[in-house]
């Protein structure tokens, strides 16, 4: 079978680690098809044996649509695939293949004033013609699809929950000196509670900062810090003036631009893992958390739940009493973090790449045909 997958990687988030832990897993699990893929970044897949890899650059995230509307029929034409994936949202008018789209959240629908105005137009518009023109949907979770049913109206029979798989780095616990070596490069506390992910509204980082600095005040916090590593996202603005409010003697720090190979040092420097976010289609950087071992306390809504399961703190996203609670709780009790922290790592064992490459390549068969 001949596949191309559309994987947009230049920018740092889920769905870039989804297009390329997808990619990397299928050409291991199933060889004697043919690869291809279409990316703004060829230069992340060097090494890996495709049968074709084409650059489609994005000098712009508003100019996504159009440039793959302009290059991606054109290069699908050439190389003549049995179907196309579009791993992140969108299918482009015009293919001459049949489609399948990975729609990792419905976000901007459920949380709107999360997005900006122009964002949340072209993302709507953007999900709704993926959900006309594609042969197969993909959700990663079984939230997601429902969200895909009633929101966008897609038929549940061509909606396939097929969950995120977590990278084989996070799976190999990382020897005390590369954790020691992460926390020394960034100039980090020897204990702090870390939330990775982008800055934006509906991942709650400033209920997490406010919670975090009552426990300081109070002293419950003791000499732990609160460390945010992510890039700046939509609406961002706000969260960074409270951070610069707070001032570097509160002991939160904000990493930005922290490299692929420094993030399971990152997690494993840490004593705590917390995510209060109110909606996520998956929830990537919960579930490499736990595959860490690390105990984790995570939004009670959308796929949280069904990512960590009983093997973390389930908290209601807003509600910063809950939160506080939960992150004292786990700071107090090192027999309470490593319970939970193995437990975790056990749930975490059934996230991987292999697994949805498996259930992606028969869904691939029957969408061809």
């Amino acid at each position: 079978m001949r596949v191309a997958l559309g994987v947009v990687a230049g920018t740092v988030g889920g769905p870039r680690s989804y297009g390329l832990g997808l990619v990397r897993a299928l050409v291991e699990e199933f060889p004697s098809d043919e690869w291809m893929v279409l990316t703004d970044r060829p230069g992340d897949f060097e090494g890996v044996p495709l049968a074709a890899l084409e650059r489609v650059p994005l000098p712009a995230k508003v100019l996504r649509p159009a440039v793959e509307r302009a290059l991606v029929p054109r290069i699908l034409r050439r190389l003549a695939p049995d179907l196309y994936h579009g791993t992140k949202h969108s299918l482009p008018p015009g293919l001459p293949c049949p489609g399948v789209a990975t729609i990792h959240d419905l976000a901007f629908l459920v949380l709107p004033r999360t997005f900006p105005a122009s964002s949340r137009l072209w993302l709507r518009a953007e999900a709704r013609a993926a959900v006309r023109r594609a042969a197969r949907l993909v959700a990663p979770s079984a939230h997601t699809k429902r969200d895909l049913v009633s929101l966008l109206g897609a038929d549940p029979d061509r909606v396939a929950v097929v969950g995120n798989g977590v990278a084989p780095e996070f799976r190999r616990a990382p020897a005390p000196a590369e954790a020691e070596r992460v926390r020394a490069a960034f100039g980090l506390p020897r204990r702090f509670v870390l939330c990775v992910g982008t800055i934006q509204p509906r991942k709650n980082p400033d209920v997490l900062l406010d919670a975090f600095l009552s426990l300081r005040r109070s002293g419950e916090a003791g000499e732990a810090g609160l460390v945010f590593a992510g890039r700046r996202g939509w609406m961002a603005a706000p969260f960074l003036r409270a951070v610069r409010r707070a001032g570097p003697s509160s002991g939160v720090r904000l990493l930005e631009g922290v490299g692929d190979g420094d993030l399971p040092g990152l997690l494993a420097a840490a004593e705590v893992f917390a995510s209060p976010s109110s909606y996520e289609g998956f929830g990537l950087s919960v579930a490499e958390a736990m595959a860490v071992g690390l105990p984790v306390i995570a939004g009670d809504g959308s796929s949280l739940p069904e990512v960590v399961g009983e093997a973390g703190i389930l908290v209601p996203p807003r509600d910063g009493e809950a939160l506080r609670a939960a992150l004292s709780r786990l700071l107090a009790d090192p027999a309470e973090r490593a319970r939970l922290g193995a437990a975790a790592r056990r749930r975490a064992s059934g996230f991987t790449w292999g697994a949805a490459a498996r259930a992606l390549r028969a869904l691939y068969a029957e969408a061809a045909s």
